[in-house]
């Protein structure tokens, strides 16, 4: 299993998010690795929301280089928008798969985040998956056509493999919890002590 953790572009208010998703990845990985399939070749980077944006650029065009430097101008504003929403996000790339989290999702939520998007690298490395995501990307910045039923195909295939990542994270949240006590802040620890 070949999981790394790196960080991009932290401040000092983030660096607790990021030690909590190198103490739990390991375990997670190989809790994944049983419930749900082998991981590829995975960077986990913990950045920032901007972080994330350009990140994901990067890894996106690195897997479609075609892709005109006018429509990557026009396609920023759309990784904009979704980067902003976004705790996590898991994307091909050369080597493998990137795991993208942003420090936003904060430290009471690295443990749900983190396995999350892990399980999307597991299914990402599932027999077919990767070739059937390529050619999609490639059809969606407009590089090669895609038969319509397979673009159907594809996005129902997204789809299923959210629903199974959501499914997953209570029973996945549980089993790295029996390893790790669940992160938690100033503001998510239970009150109590003496006054």
């Amino acid at each position: 299993m070949n999981v790394h953790v790196t960080s991009h572009g932290l401040g000092l208010r983030s660096r607790a998010v990021l030690r909590r998703v190198q103490q739990i990845t390991p375990d997670a990985a190989r809790i994944i690795t049983r419930q749900v399939g082998p991981l590829p070749h995975t960077t986990v980077t913990v950045t920032t929301t901007w972080g994330l944006i350009e990140l994901a650029q990067r890894a996106d065009y690195a897997m479609v280089p075609e892709v005109p430097a006018a429509d990557r101008r026009r396609w920023r504003g759309e990784y904009e928008t979704n980067g902003k929403q976004a705790a996590g996000h898991t994307l091909l790339e050369p080597r493998g798969v990137l795991v993208l989290i942003a420090p936003s999702a904060g430290l009471a939520e690295a443990d749900v985040v983190t396995l999350h998007e892990l399980v999307h690298a597991a299914q990402m490395n599932r027999p077919g998956t990767r070739a059937l995501l390529t050619a999609y990307n490639r059809y969606f910045f407009g590089i090669e056509p895609m038969d319509p039923a397979k673009v159907r195909a594809v996005e129902e295939l997204i789809e299923d493999h959210e629903s199974e990542a959501h499914g997953l994270e209570q029973q996945l949240l549980d089993a790295l919890h029996t390893r790790h006590t669940p992160a938690q802040t100033p503001f998510t620890a239970p009150l109590g002590g003496t006054r």
